[in-house]
């Protein structure tokens, strides 16, 4: 994870936060509630193969962006916070913020924060057209059940894509969010720069979440 991280970009710049911390976890706790309750909600209706809204995702996702710019250490914080029973729906919400904090760090615009905070918060969204029996299966995968699960990445990127109000870089996460920089990922067994930085990024927050 380490050495992935260290190639995706140059020295960062010197980052500085608008507002204390107490000033903004507040504000942060709120954006991470409406985060995971649209995750919950989009979830249900991927399930039932309706589109996700993507006017409250890109609305969700600013608001995410906008606390990271005002205080990097607020969102962030809560990622340590967990639950078993929405485990999914947390757990693309804190790759979401791990991710742009990252982005923050590289000294990324909100522009291009916007399109990261995106692609990650859906990069596991394919999960859902997976049979659940295996997705949510306690014990080691079968060789079989592993490629069915691998499937998720390119299902994700294909669904999602259809919308033309997310752009092609956010869907890059979604698709290639298990490659690897060795080459030994999926689904393209992409390798070094050839994987876009956007999921990169992504890669290494999902892998530390």
């Amino acid at each position: 994870v380490l050495e992935e991280a260290c190639v995706i970009g140059d020295v960062a710049p010197v980052v500085e936060d608008r507002v204390e911390f107490k000033e903004e976890i507040g504000r942060a706790k709120e954006i991470r509630e409406e985060a995971v309750g649209l995750v919950k909600e989009f979830s249900r209706d991927f399930r039932m193969g309706n589109g996700i809204n993507s006017g409250m995702v890109h609305s969700t996702v600013e608001k995410m962006v906008g606390s990271i710019f005002r205080n990097r250490d607020a969102l962030t914080s809560l990622v340590r916070i967990k639950s078993f029973d929405d485990y999914i729906f947390i757990h693309s919400v804190n790759v979401c913020i791990l991710s742009l904090i990252i982005g923050r760090n590289m000294g990324f615009t909100e522009e291009r924060m916007n399109e990261v905070g995106v692609g990650a918060i859906l990069h596991d969204f394919g999960k859902m057209l997976i049979p659940a029996h295996i997705v949510n299966k306690p014990g080691a995968l079968t060789p079989e059940e592993y490629e069915e699960v691998k499937k998720h990445s390119r299902l994700g990127a294909e669904i999602i894509g259809m919308s033309k109000e997310i752009s092609r870089d956010s869907i890059q996460i979604i698709l290639q969010h298990h490659e690897s920089y060795s080459g030994k990922g999926y689904p393209d067994n992409l390798s070094g720069e050839d994987i876009h930085v956007y999921a990169r990024i992504a890669a290494v927050a999902d892998i530390y979440e």
